[in-house]
């Protein structure tokens, strides 16, 4: 257990190095309860370090617990960055640690504090303050938001038989994923949620008037592919664009960290692709992107050609994830696929269209194509046509050896040819796997990734459409876009298929 000498060590280091801002909060604290919540939340954001004295079981007036699991309660929190036993007379401990702010509740407002006199010789003050509302919703939001729901996949068994697909040959097929080296190309995008409190309707306009009070963000677009294929066992390399900013940092440190090798262009006419949605209750109320979407110049696809030997090297697998930003221009695509031809590298894509730009034609004589049924349809201009003859269409104009058409809660449907002519071909489907899906933000990213990397791993297009619609599965059983990992999909599998 932490002492008052040792937190007094730990602030006298640190300002010698800097001048922190120290806040100090103290009590007994036998069951922490929203109120705790609040206010150690409001402490944390008025200073840089926060510290947190839990009264001695001698201080304490007939303690329910004893000061250990006091403390540990305490401590388990994210926001104090020192909890400690406090046995000494508040004012005394405030000379000791010379905090610039003291919290106290409110109810202490107009009720004598012995700390005055104390804080008055160090320089500090009092600060009176329940903390709001917010405060110790935005935790247990947090835990909701990262919560993921429990679900257990209820496979169509008819197909599993039909395809022959058993639980052995999955576990093999996704246990080779190890080996393979993949190189993910595409747009980077940072996925941000701000969480706000809804404070009513303007008076002004007919508009809702929200608070924002918290900010999670993700790695996302293409680079949300490059994590999916780490987590799920292979070697990662990464190309893409980011602007000279935050943002486009921060990315390559998150890849970085989870042994991706990122090569990132640093493009200054642009910013980082930044998504956000804005929440409250629990619902989206709005999404704002911040973005340039022209074609890379002509020095920085000649610097991507320079590097694309080196990228490939070695390489199974090459996924392109194009959100149609730029980055993925003519010329950087038919280099790549001439020379993931020349290697015989397999390839995948996903070409997404939020509006109606974007073209799928582009990726001529790729292994996979994973598209919506409305960015099938874009593609080949057509409306009517049954999802069938729709698949067909788009892989005889592709001449894509096998397209996936993704149908959102309707599940896939597969489509192979199996010879050069015309109409010599199978579909099937499988159908979601996931029937309560928590946010569907990332689910076809998830379906690129699983049955990309059991194609590569030498697996038939069945078995890649059923692992990829797993990893979906999992994707979508929490709010935002987080990483599948090899782990999880095998425990989902055990159990899961007769």
């Amino acid at each position: 257990m932490k002492t008052i000498a040792q937190v007094e060590a730990f602030l006298a280091k640190k300002r010698k190095a800097s001048s922190p801002t120290v806040v100090f909060v103290s009590g007994v604290f036998n069951v922490l309860h929203p109120g705790h919540l609040r206010l150690l939340r409001f402490a944390k954001e008025q200073g840089d370090l926060l510290v947190v004295g839990v009264f001695s079981d001698r201080l304490a007036l007939e303690p329910q617990i004893k000061v250990g699991e006091r403390l540990e309660g305490v401590e388990a929190l994210s926001w104090g960055d020192h909890a400690f036993v406090l046995d000494e007379p508040h004012p005394d401990a405030i000379l000791r640690l010379r905090p610039q702010l003291v919290i106290k509740g409110k109810e202490w407002t107009d009720k004598p504090n012995v700390e005055e006199e104390a804080l008055r010789q160090v320089g500090g003050r009092l600060l009176f303050s329940s903390g709001e509302f917010t405060f110790s919703a935005v935790d247990l939001m947090r835990e909701e938001f990262k919560q993921r729901s429990a679900f257990a996949p209820s496979p169509d068994q008819d197909y599993l038989r039909r395809r022959g697909i058993t639980s052995t040959r999955l576990q093999e097929a996704i246990g080779r994923f190890e080996g393979l080296t993949v190189l993910v190309v595409g747009d980077t995008i940072v996925d941000e949620y701000v969480f706000c409190d809804a404070l009513g309707m303007s008076q002004e306009d007919p508009v809702l008037v929200v608070r924002p009070f918290s900010t999670e963000r993700y790695v996302g677009g293409a680079a949300i592919v490059a994590l999916h294929a780490r987590k799920l066992g292979a070697t990662v390399r990464f190309a893409s664009v980011v602007g000279e900013d935050e943002a486009g940092g921060w990315v390559h440190g998150e890849l970085s960290k989870e042994g991706i090798v990122p090569d990132l262009l640093l493009d200054g006419t642009r910013p980082t692709t930044l998504k956000q949605r804005y929440m409250a209750q629990g619902k989206k109320l709005l999404r704002v992107s911040q973005l340039r979407d022209h074609a890379l110049s002509p020095d920085l696809v000649a610097k991507y050609d320079a590097a694309l030997d080196g990228l490939l090297a070695g390489v199974d697998l090459v996924i392109f994830s194009d959100f149609n930003y730029g980055y993925l221009c003519d010329r950087v695509l038919a280099r790549t696929l001439e020379k993931c031809r020349a290697a015989g590298i397999v390839t995948s894509a996903d070409s997404q269209c939020s509006s109606q730009i974007g073209d799928l034609g582009r990726y001529a004589g790729v292994d996979l194509v994973t598209p919506t049924e409305r960015e099938a349809r874009i593609t080949l201009h057509d409306r009517e046509s049954g999802l069938v003859i729709l698949a067909h269409r788009l892989q005889q104009q592709l001449h894509a050896r096998n397209v996936i058409l993704t149908l959102g809660k309707d599940g896939i449907l597969i489509h192979h040819p199996r010879t050069s002519e015309p109409m010599d071909f199978e579909t099937d489907s499988v159908p979601a796997l996931n029937q309560a899906p928590k946010d569907p933000l990332g689910a076809g990213d998830a379906l690129l990734v699983g049955s990309s990397l059991t194609l590569a791993a030498g697996q038939d297009v069945w078995t890649a459409g059923y692992v990829g619609s797993l990893c979906a599965a999992y994707e979508v059983s929490c709010v935002g876009n987080h990483p599948v990992s090899r782990q999880e999909i095998v425990r989902l599998l055990d159990g899961s298929i007769q």
